[in-house]
């Protein structure tokens, strides 16, 4: 070219310039830039209708702040390039003459013309390119279900009712769908768009072209495909990225164990108390008298509302995270040990029905993350019920409905497990053995949990006495005073006291500057205001009871 300008005497000068080379990001070619003729799609008349239903409300996208996202797309939206120089997708259904060079656009029913429809002559020749990949997408709503022609299905399932998809193709394939949707169906594909968040390598998009993706099928070799869903889901925020680390892998796996080990204990006492378990026992909410009995049912229809809730908002973090504490702090630790004893007496049917229905509850609320494991589990329990060819999956199951709850028992429980779980730590701080007996004794405001005092006994392995007493570890809880006392090394139980004391000393700071804040008790809602009032209250009474132990041992 040069050479070419200089021999007609064009060429007015010549230098070296550095400019940026573009390269193809997985193989290295050098990208030239090549124009081309394509096919367009015009979107001033497609845009403004899906900008509007979602601007109405009849499209919600969940978390809402992608509103703001979408619409900065679509108001800012140019005319789409359809064309694409690749050897998959829809073929574009155009056809060219080579005699008379004209555009043969078949009609929508029509079959691929044989002859120009000008001239008559049969050499023509198909578009070479396809159609973008988020052009067939965009028609998937009604593409699947038969479209364009009027099937039952198309009939049945258009519209959707949500669509679950990542934020980084709101624009690509969401904004699209919706647009296609209402240009030849009339109406919008869906009414909730749930847009999920990544999952990154550090802080970096997991990505088949960057190539850092790691395999699922690894993953469950290793931990089975319940903990991987459930590890992906556990705790995330809607819309936010997640890593997937090894200790959410283990965190699920162990989780997945424990309901594995709750289910094997509870169809054990099914299988062997078979008068005590009928047809009905697992899916109908057995009568039961014992406060033990009637709390856990009241608490499993708080765990069945509070999973509900969660779904119905999208925070299926939350859900998980609400589920898990339900199934391991109250279910295992607190309601399967408060059985034992009565699995061995005459309220054994009680718990054995108590124990299928509750664990029944938990398979369904757990099953959207769980599948395979809680299918398994259900099986079980129909298959001891004599049910098991009648009964249907759990993915077409229903879901559970919330009961009334017994808040006052609730909240009577809620202490018996606060003053548990106090005890448990102590005992775990001091380096107890687990066998070891020890003397407790609690003081206060003990009334909820006087009557209780032989299931705190079996559940922590102590001897409990009501009163105030002298020595040992001390805790407050819910302005009960509980005092542990067992052998101990006295500098290892100094030193923890001084580490007590500083931790109580920090907290009960922390209490006194939020409401000595300017504002905070005018402002804030008042049921924060009060629980703050508590915990200081709290916190006084326990930097109290830590200087009185220590001071008492260095006397």
């Amino acid at each position: 070219m040069v050479e070419k300008l200089r021999a007609a005497g064009l060429l007015l000068k010549e230098e070296p310039i550095t400019h940026a080379v573009a390269v193809h990001d997985r193989c290295g070619t050098i990208d030239e830039p090549l124009v081309l003729k394509q096919w367009w799609v015009r979107m001033d008349r497609l845009a403004p209708p899906a900008i509007q239903a979602v601007r109405d409300g009849r499209i919600t996208i969940v978390p809402r702040y992608q509103e703001k996202v979408y619409f900065n797309w679509m108001e800012n939206i140019r005319d789409w390039p359809v064309s694409r120089q690749i050897w998959w997708g829809h073929s574009i259904p155009v056809w060219y003459c080579r005699d008379c060079d004209n555009v043969i656009v078949p009609d929508e029913d029509a079959p691929d013309p044989t002859r120009c429809t000008r001239c008559r002559s049969d050499d023509i020749y198909q578009d070479t390119d396809v159609l973008d990949t988020w052009f067939s997408s965009g028609l998937w709503p009604f593409s699947t279900l038969g479209w364009p022609a009027e099937t039952p299905d198309l009939r049945r399932y258009y519209p959707g009712s949500v669509l679950e998809t990542g934020y980084d193709i709101l624009f690509f394939w969401v904004a699209r769908m919706i647009m296609l949707g209402l240009e030849h169906m009339g109406g919008i594909p869906f009414d909730t768009v749930y847009l999920h968040g990544l999952v990154r390598v550090g802080t970096v998009k997991m990505s088949k072209s960057l190539g850092n993706v790691v395999s699922p099928v690894d993953f469950i070799a290793e931990y089975g495909a319940d903990a991987l869903r459930y590890a992906l889901v556990h705790g995330i925020a809607a819309g936010a990225d997640s890593q997937l680390s090894q200790e959410k892998l283990d965190h699920a796996r162990n989780f997945g164990n424990k309901l594995w080990n709750i289910s094997r204990f509870v169809l054990k006492q099914v299988d062997e108390h078979p008068d005590a378990f009928t047809g009905h026992t697992a899916d109908q909410r057995p009568a039961v008298r014992s406060e033990a009995a009637r709390w856990i049912l009241s608490r499993t229809d708080a765990a069945i509302a509070e999973a509900t809730r969660l779904i119905d908002g999208y925070l299926f973090g939350e859900y998980l995270v609400s589920l898990e504490s339900f199934v391991w702090s109250e279910l295992a630790d607190i309601y399967v040990e408060l059985a034992k004893p009565s699995l061995r007496g005459a309220e054994a049917t009680e718990a054995v029905r108590t124990l299928a229905y509750v664990l029944d509850r938990v398979v369904r609320l757990l099953h959207p993350s769980m599948p395979f494991i809680t299918e398994t589990i259900a099986l079980q329990i129909w298959k001891r019920a004599g049910r098991s060819k009648e009964a249907p999956s759990l993915v077409v199951s229903a879901w559970p409905k919330a009961g009334e709850r017994d808040l006052a028992l609730e909240e009577r429980f809620g202490a018996f497990i606060d003053v548990v779980r106090t005890i448990r730590n102590l005992r775990q701080e001091g380096g107890l053995d687990p066998s070891a007996r020890v003397k407790v004794s609690l003081a206060g405001q003990t009334a909820a949990v006087r009557d209780l005092r032989k299931q705190i006994g079996d559940l922590t392995h102590s001897d409990v006495t009501m009163g105030a007493s002298d020595g040992g570890a001390a805790r407050v809880v819910r302005a009960i005073e509980i005092r542990l006392v067992a052998e101990r090394d006295e500098t290892k139980e100094h030193a923890r006291l001084r580490r007590e004391l500083a931790e109580a000393r920090q907290m009960l700071s922390r209490s006194r500057d939020l409401l000595a804040k300017p504002g905070f008790a005018e402002k804030a809602p008042t049921d924060v205001v009060q629980k703050e009032k508590a915990k200081l209250t709290e916190r006084e009474a326990r930097l109290k009871l830590l200087e009185a132990e220590l001071k008492n041992r260095t006397s």
